[in-house]
This record gives structure tokens, C-alpha cells and sequence, in this order.
């Protein structure tokens, strides 16, 4: 695959892949939310700036009682720790049968694995909120913002760069023996 289909997932997670289900099941039914569910947002003015440089290792350990927005900041900051290392296991125990999460997986592992690399942008996630649930599956859309974002080959030369921007993404995720597991992921394009 040519590096500028990886580099619109480096960039906003999956824009080039055109993200599929993540399984064969039928789209699920959209259940309006309670009306107590609340947004959450990350405010730029009193949280720590974000970096393409993860301060320490993420985990695909959860943190005791995780919420869903909890788990989405952790898969973002697993997904890029493995852009940024080409390290793709810790994000794909985030995930459960989840193709496109899988595809962007095996784009990492062709960069890496051809010597090339990826320099990923400031990310910050923004605007987490639930729009539905069905069948134990919480329904949540996210705002990505990333800054400018380049691929490499394995000479160091810049294969493709990218400006950066903010998508919005939807993920289907459930709760397994006490952890929070991705089973889709799309972008949702603006209308």
C-alpha cells in the first residue's frame, strides 16, 4: 500500500482507509441517550498541552472502575504510541474484531517493518460524548484534533506530509472481564 494511505490514519486515525465495520454484524440500532449523560472535553487552558511523545509507556491495563471516555483518551494515546514506535500489540489489546482498527495496524507494521517511520503530531481529544448504547455497547463520538504529521522511509527521506486538522469518530465499545475493548471505529464525515 502506498505511504499515503497509512498517513491519513497517522494523521486523523483512519482517513484514507475509509473505516469499515469493524465486524460482519449488522449496524446497530442508535438508542437516544439518557438525559443525564454529560459532554466531556479536555479544556486546553488547564490540562497538560499534548505531545506526540508519550510521558510514559500507555498501558492496555485499565484503571480501576475506567469510564468509556476514560478508555477512549487511553486507546488515542495507545494508538499513537504504536504510530509514533510501530509497536502495534498494546493497541491491538485495546480491540476486539475490530477491522479497522486492524487495518491501521498492519499500515503501521508495513512503515516500520519497510524501515520507514512516523512523526506524529500533537494530538488532544476533545468532546467525548455517548449517543446511544445497545446490547451492553456504549455508543461514543470524539473530536481529534492533530497537528501536522510526516511519514519517512527508511532513508529519512519525507514520504508524504500532512497539515493536521480535527476529525470526529464514533466507536462502539463494551466492557469484557472488567476492560473496555473497541469493537468498531469510524470517522464521521461532516454533512
Amino acid at each position: 500500500m502506498h505511504p499515503r494511505q497509512l498517513a491519513a490514519p497517522a494523521a486523523a486515525l483512519a482517513l484514507a482507509l475509509g473505516l469499515a465495520a469493524c465486524n460482519g454484524d449488522p449496524e446497530p440500532k442508535v438508542e437516544d441517550p439518557p438525559p443525564s449523560t454529560s459532554t466531556s472535553t479536555l479544556d486546553p487552558a488547564t490540562s497538560a498541552p499534548p505531545t506526540s511523545e508519550p510521558t510514559s509507556e500507555p498501558t492496555s491495563e485499565p484503571p480501576a472502575d475506567e469510564t468509556p471516555e476514560q478508555f477512549i483518551r487511553r486507546f488515542q494515546a495507545a494508538s499513537s504510541a504504536m504510530q509514533s514506535s510501530g509497536e502495534t500489540q498494546p493497541y491491538l489489546d485495546l480491540t476486539q474484531n475490530c477491522q479497522s482498527c486492524e487495518d491501521l495496524a498492519d499500515e503501521v507494521d508495513r512503515v516500520y517493518s519497510a524501515g520507514g517511520y512516523v512523526e506524529l503530531g500533537d494530538e488532544l481529544v476533545r468532546r467525548i460524548k455517548r449517543v446511544g448504547g445497545v446490547d451492553g455497547i456504549a455508543i461514543m463520538e470524539y473530536d481529534l484534533q492533530i497537528g501536522p504529521t510526516t511519514i519517512f522511509d527508511s532513508a529519512g527521506a519525507a514520504v508524504d506530509q500532512f497539515p493536521g486538522g480535527t476529525d470526529r469518530f464514533q466507536l462502539n465499545v463494551r466492557l469484557e472481564d472488567g476492560s473496555w475493548k473497541v469493537l468498531r471505529l469510524n470517522r464521521l464525515v461532516d454533512q
